[in-house]
């Protein structure tokens, strides 16, 4: 582990030999950092996060998981919050803040700015834009994107796959057709955005909306 100037780590911390820590830092307690991992300078770790978790499937799953280490980086000044698991091959931007117990999967871009609500869960290969907000207890589907400076509004969801019936079962492919939901937009609180579903510049979804 290389570390930088005036860290502070706490008790019980299991970092990969690669880790790398810059100046500034502080980790809490029975935090778990991966291989292929950066922290920047100004981050604060809270306890019990998991930091790089490679991904893992048993043979039930239908979407192909790659089962290995990637690079993942955490910008300057950000924040990861208590109970965190944030998978292999992120990319974190710079003053970022991750709430208590967020999930972020593997192949994720989230920019500068960004706020990621309480228990709120990122699919693999969901893009955030800058200063967007991500309000608690939302899940964005497999590939979503979202653009610059857009609301999303508490327990919000949005699958991916319009045809699960079949494809849980292996009858049919896989059907992944990700959201797009485009800047300043805002989604009200408990709304469902259905796959494909394009959210325009500016545009107001209500609450509970489907």
């Amino acid at each position: 582990m290389i570390k930088g100037v005036n860290c502070r780590l706490g008790s019980n911390l299991h970092a990969s030999l690669d880790t790398i820590i810059g100046d500034n830092v502080e980790i809490g307690n029975n935090v778990t950092i991966y291989p292929k991992v950066k922290i920047a300078d100004g981050c604060r770790i809270f306890d019990g996060a998991i930091i790089g978790r490679m991904p893992l499937a048993t043979n039930t799953i239908t979407v192909p998981v790659n089962e290995s280490y990637s690079d993942l980086t955490i910008g300057p000044g950000s924040i990861i919050g208590c109970n965190c698991v944030l998978y292999t091959g992120i990319n974190v931007g710079r003053q970022v803040l991750v709430g208590d117990m967020a999930v972020l999967r593997e192949d994720s871009v989230v920019a500068d700015q960004v706020v990621i609500g309480v228990q709120s869960y990122l699919q693999p290969g969901v893009q955030i834009g800058k200063r967007s907000r991500i309000q608690g207890h939302a899940e964005l589907g497999r590939n979503t994107i979202i653009a610059e400076d857009v609301f999303i509004g508490p327990s919000n969801s949005f699958p991916d796959d319009n045809n699960f019936y079949l494809s849980r079962f292996g009858i049919e492919p896989v059907s992944e057709d990700p959201s797009v939901i485009k800047r300043l937009a805002v989604t009200g609180v408990g709304a469902r955005i259905l796959p494909g579903s394009i959210i325009g510049e500016g545009a107001l979804v209500a609450a509970q909306a489907l």
